[in-house]
């Protein structure tokens, strides 16, 4: 799904399996967001590979769908990507409804209902190679993510 932080539109991944929330190094660069020194850490991604990173962005804010979320994110290198949500977020929503198929997810904000929905053209394609380089060569643009 898009939200904002800062001015910026981002792409936010809310993801059950990640223990914590993520921000992108290049985006806590680019919008110079404050960054409160830490020890190094040591994140193991979904490929089995570790990645390491340093720093904590304290009480970002991110506007998600007409809700405001101020949360701690530890900067580290994304792919696709710009923000992810993970368990030290929903773990603060209490009891969630959730329909992964569909994209679709509830929760109690105070007295009011939120339903978060997905964005599924925000999701990965594969794409021939063929089809890449005519891109490549006759739009003069491409962005490819290798996994």
């Amino acid at each position: 799904m898009e939200g904002i932080v800062g001015r910026q539109q981002v792409v936010i991944l809310i993801d059950p399996s990640v223990t914590h929330n993520f921000i992108s190094a290049n985006l806590v660069q680019k919008l110079k967001l404050p960054i409160t020194r830490t020890e190094a850490y040591e994140v193991t991604i979904g490929t089995g590979d570790s990645v390491k990173g340093e720093g904590i962005c304290k009480g970002v804010t991110l506007h998600l769908q007409g809700i405001n979320i101020v949360e701690d994110f530890l900067p580290l290198g994304l792919g696709s990507s710009d923000v992810i949500l993970g368990i030290q977020w929903l773990a603060t929503l209490g009891m969630t409804h959730t329909n992964w198929k569909l994209q679709v997810m509830k929760f109690q904000l105070g007295n009011e209902t939120v339903t978060l929905r997905g964005d599924p053209s925000l999701g990965k394609t594969l794409v021939p190679l063929k089809a890449m380089m005519r891109t490549c060569k006759y739009e003069k643009g491409l962005l490819v993510e290798l996994t």
